[in-house]
């Protein structure tokens, strides 16, 4: 049985030269983010001496303030008026914010305040947020109009996939860059970290004109005027984008607790701290190798069923991570990998196939309402995962506070089974949890889309007859 991607029409292929100048500025915002997840709030409060607290505060506003960002970019995007398209004009605009915010956050003038410094970090991490934001939803909206085929978008998300693992590689390799030698003292870090951050603004000011100045809009008509809240009520009217916000946010929540918890079951489950870039690591390379197979895969047997499997399969895979906690530590230290390149290869699946799955749901949107508001629902689909993000922050705090909760010393062993429990056990069920409802609920196959594409071609026919 030959893949569906062999069979693509030429028309609705994406060639590999748009491909790749289309996932250039991934690179770029993918080492931003995963930067800012491993290193910025360790800098902030051992580098520039802020108080963990005030540290804490700060992201809780910034984080705030980009669940709110996320939905107005969406929005405007999809209104926007150009003749370079909708989305390129927000994508080139906020590159140099982008480097300028990122510059901020790790270069400091001398003699700042203690309240100055605070309120330096403050504006360069809500710049920061901003910035990527208005990068990142213009972003996945424009792949969703590069091609309206159902399996070449799986391709091109897959491709998209990568890129973001390879991001995360460069983080992890700046990273190591900062706190490698010596153990990373003060001095070193500050001056590093500096000199990385200006090298990396201007690269990815180059990977994103790579992307905007050669890579055409497929231009579509700007969405109705609409009010802002009004628009992102509608989206819940489509019965198919509802489940997938669901399901969407169900995972995300489990896998919040994954970069939350990693470095405590490091340190605590297999007293091994620097186990902690190794289980990343393994995670990222799992991801990223993985993810040619499940495109092949969802191009052969259709990309919801095979997301439904690997669903079912990261479940069980966070299920028997679980089983870490009660091995002896060399034999924790031959399971975790292995179990962790396992979890990485099946999760790396959804990230890919829901973006592409999310496509096809607006090109029944677009047949139901006759607007095209790829901005309005991608900027959904991130605003659940970073509400779900900012919620389990608090959670696991909570929750390891209850448990009794020690910094800095041996914990008890209830201590770490709720450790583990958060880690693995909580993941898992909600996979389970969000399986069952795909499998229950969402009913948008091929064939369906087959039929939405051929309707939105034959009104789109009579409306060229009747201009």
């Amino acid at each position: 049985m030959p893949s569906a991607l062999s069979q693509v029409p030429r028309s609705e292929r994406v060639s590999l030269r748009r491909t790749l100048l289309y996932c250039a500025p991934v690179l770029a915002y993918g080492f931003y983010f995963n930067f800012m997840i491993l290193y910025v709030v360790k800098y902030s409060t051992d580098v520039l001496l802020i108080s963990a607290t005030i540290v804490g505060l700060l992201f809780g506003i910034a984080r705030l303030w980009d669940t709110v960002s996320d939905p107005i970019v969406g929005y405007l995007s999809d209104r926007t008026r150009s003749r370079f398209g909708r989305r390129r004009p927000w994508i080139a605009l906020a590159a140099i914010p982008l480097g300028l915010t990122g510059i901020m956050i790790y270069t400091q003038p001398e003699n700042l305040s203690e309240a100055a410094l605070v309120f330096w970090l403050a504006a360069g991490l809500i710049g920061i947020y901003t910035a990527l934001t208005a990068i990142q939803v213009p972003h996945y909206a424009w792949g969703a109009e590069l091609t309206p085929n159902y399996h070449e978008r799986s391709r091109l998300f897959g491709a998209h996939s990568i890129a973001q693992y390879l991001g995360m590689l460069f983080a992890l390799a700046g990273l190591g860059l900062v706190i490698g030698p010596s153990e990373g003292s003060l001095e070193w870090q500050r001056t590093s970290v500096s000199y990385l951050s200006m090298g990396i603004a201007v690269i990815a000011l180059i990977l994103i004109l790579i992307c905007v100045v050669p890579l055409r809009e497929v231009l579509q008509k700007p969405s109705a005027h609409e009010n802002v809240f009004r628009s992102f009520a509608t989206l819940w009217d489509n019965k198919h984008a509802r489940i997938l916000f669901i399901v969407n946010f169900i995972e995300k929540t489990g896998y919040s607790t994954i970069g939350i918890l990693t470095l405590y079951v490091a340190d605590y489950v297999l007293e091994l701290q620097q186990f902690s870039l190794l289980i990343i690591l393994l995670y990222i390379l799992a991801g990223g190798a993985s993810t040619p197979f499940w495109v092949w895969l969802a191009g052969k047997y259709g990309k919801t069923r095979v997301w439904l499997v690997a669903m079912v399969f990261t479940a069980i895979g966070f299920n028997l991570l679980f089983l870490a906690a009660f091995l002896e530590q060399s034999e924790q230290l031959i399971f975790f990998p292995i179990m962790t390149l396992i979890v990485g290869a099946t999760a790396g699946c959804g990230s890919i196939l829901s973006s592409s799955v999310l496509s096809d749901v607006i090109d029944y949107d677009e047949l139901q309402t006759g607007r095209r508001r790829e901005g309005a629902y991608f900027a959904c689909w991130h605003f659940s995962t970073k509400v779900s993000l900012s919620f389990m922050v608090v959670a696991v705090g909570a929750v390891l506070e209850l448990a009794g909760y020690v910094p800095n010393e041996a914990q008890s062993r209830a201590v770490i089974l709720t450790i583990m429990g958060l880690y693995c056990l909580f993941p898992g069920v909600a996979h389970v949890i969000g399986a069952w409802l795909f499998w229950a609920k969402f009913h948008f196959n091929q064939a369906d889309h087959d039929k939405v594409r051929e309707a939105l071609a034959l009104r789109r026919r009579q409306d060229t007859l009747h201009s």
